[in-house]
């Protein structure tokens, strides 16, 4: 049986990750608030812009198989092997802290939508104590389970770069971080589906530190 591997906001980190997991087997479904990113997606169409070489061809063809499809609902979160969470995490410049709201809201509804095992990998920018303070408090209060027990939870910090998405996702090496060990060790076997670089082992805290 397929495993699912569900990805939260399909932009510039989302959809490339989710073209990358279709490409190793995976059954994908995208997940974003935005219809018409869905419709397009769901036509074969990348709602990307600029030169990216490959991608849309490669999302085109893993639509066209059956192995990629998007959807605004959270639900599909439910019994996916992996859910990778790519929304944008702006900086406030007026603040000078970064907008974590995207990230609040998306977190929420994953954690109503939350399986047992699941792994849930924060790909999105964020600052140093993210993961304990701000995305494992919100996830296991709204599952009602605990991570590194119940759920498995971390993050590996995007290096995306426009006109390389997909050339620097999987060639250059990636920190892994987990919120123990079992975790970790759980999110090195998911990225070496996809990544051809060397792979870090790390807790959460040194891989938003390395961020």
């Amino acid at each position: 049986m397929q495993k699912k591997v569900a990805v939260v906001g399909m932009g510039y980190v989302g959809i490339p990750v989710a073209v990358s997991f279709a490409r190793a087997g995976f059954i994908v479904v995208g997940i974003n608030r935005s219809r018409e990113k869905v419709d397009q997606i769901n036509n074969g169409i990348s709602p990307i812009g600029g030169r990216e070489p490959a991608l849309a061809s490669l999302l085109k063809k893993a639509v066209d198989a059956g192995r990629l499809r998007a959807t605004q609902s959270f639900a599909e979160c439910k019994g996916a092997h992996a859910i990778i969470v790519a929304v944008q995490t702006p900086f406030d410049q007026a603040a000078g802290v970064p907008d974590y709201s995207p990230l609040e809201s998306a977190l929420n509804d994953i954690g109503s939508n939350l399986s047992r095992d699941t792994i849930v990998v924060v790909e999105s920018t964020i600052a140093p104590g993210t993961i304990e303070n701000v995305v494992k408090p919100i996830l296991e209060s709204r599952s009602g389970l605990v991570a590194g027990r119940d759920f498995f939870l971390g993050t590996c910090p995007e290096r995306v770069r426009p006109g390389r998405l997909l050339k620097n996702l999987i060639e250059l090496d990636r920190v892994v971080g987990g919120y123990g060990e079992e975790s970790t060790k759980r999110m090195l076997n998911l990225y070496r589906r996809i990544v051809k670089g060397r792979l870090y082992g790390v807790d959460c805290l040194t891989a938003e530190v390395v961020k």
